[in-house]
């Protein structure tokens, strides 16, 4: 019984997490122990084309109770438009009888589970509930957040842009386009988008009706690069004020490659420029290759292995000790004391 628990323990020592958000990250899977109405959802990879709505709440609780009929208004704006709806209950009111009698008075009639440890909330971040994310066709979270502060304008744009993983939605001339934006692939899909509306503003300027169309849908694929590139812009922002350098480093990278041909290439590489003249940002990253370094040999796990690791963190201490990475290094280091037991 002691290697799994161990194989348990090494996983937040793996990767460090880049910030207290799922945007633009897969969403958290329920962790549920019994679903006590409908039958278990697919897995977040495996949603063919539709979007979601996953809410984390707790029954017993009542702001989760008065906020409960802003879910089910979500639900229903999403009939029709291919919208998974899902409940994880939690906290107090984890219990198979209290979800029931939850999904009943608020006529939840999707899948509700119980998960009686609190594990997907943990997962989800620990966040103040109810809390909920809406997640793309690819799994990814675009928007997350209380029900409550999550507008019908907000939700509906939310569902519009995920016809982007629709081709069979979207008209022909700008299905390259989309496929371009569902593949990651932004800058394709911004010029791809540019040249179909383009070609079709001059055929309804001829007289074509059915041009207005393929204008909007372009229009669409632009709003979704748009969007994809606002959220990882802002993370990228965010990441370099809390000073997780590196990874705000990697994320404007990433950005720039994608965008490339777009605005938002110049963007995210003024964001670099900033960050390569900033000596504190260098110092940083310098310290999280280094402490990355360390915590990549840690596979497989063995108890040599985490002593080594702790020994490298104390001589890491001492040079970066008063960074935001000698932080990190502290709260690994208090993670490897506990693997250590578990070996």
């Amino acid at each position: 019984m002691r290697a799994p628990l161990a194989a348990a323990a090494i996983l937040g020592l793996s990767s460090l997490a880049r910030a207290d958000t799922f945007l633009d990250r897969t969403a958290p899977e329920p962790a549920v122990s019994k679903w006590v109405v409908k039958e278990a959802p697919p897995e977040w990879k495996a949603l063919k084309g539709r979007c979601a709505l996953l809410e984390i709440t707790d029954p017993e609780d009542l702001v989760c109770q008065g906020l409960a009929s802003r879910t089910k208004e979500m639900a229903h704006r999403g009939m029709g438009r291919d919208l998974l709806v899902v409940t994880v209950a939690t906290g107090r009111g984890g219990d198979e009888e209290l979800a029931k009698d939850f999904a009943k008075r608020f006529r939840y009639d999707w899948a509700v589970g119980v998960d009686r440890k609190g594990e997907t909330w943990y997962a989800a971040g620990s966040p103040n509930l109810p809390w909920c994310f809406l997640v793309a066709p690819d799994g990814r979270v675009l928007w997350e957040g209380n029900p409550g502060a999550l507008d019908d304008a907000a939700f509906d744009a939310f569902l519009e842009r995920t016809r982007l993983w629709k081709p069979e939605e979207i008209a022909r001339p700008v299905r390259p386009a989309a496929e371009a934006f569902a593949r990651g692939k932004l800058g394709a899909a911004w010029r791809k988008a540019e040249e179909a509306s383009a070609a079709a503003a001059k055929r309804r300027a001829a007289g074509d009706a059915a041009a207005a169309a393929e204008e909007k849908d372009a229009a669409l694929v632009k709003e979704g690069v748009d969007f994809i590139a606002k959220v990882r812009l802002g993370l990228a922002e965010k990441l370099a004020v809390d000073r997780w350098s590196i990874d705000a480093k990697e994320i404007l990278e990433g950005l720039a490659q994608s965008c490339a041909g777009t605005p938002w290439e110049a963007k995210a590489k003024e964001g670099l420029a900033a960050i390569a003249d900033d000596k504190r940002a260098q110092k940083e990253i310098e310290a999280m290759v280094r402490l990355r370094d360390i915590l990549s040999k840690l596979r497989p796990p063995t108890r040599l292995k985490a002593k080594q690791a702790l020994e490298a963190i104390d001589a890491f201490l001492t040079p970066y000790g008063n960074l935001v990475a000698g932080e990190r290094a502290r709260a690994e280091r208090r993670k490897l004391e506990g693997l250590l037991e578990k070996l």
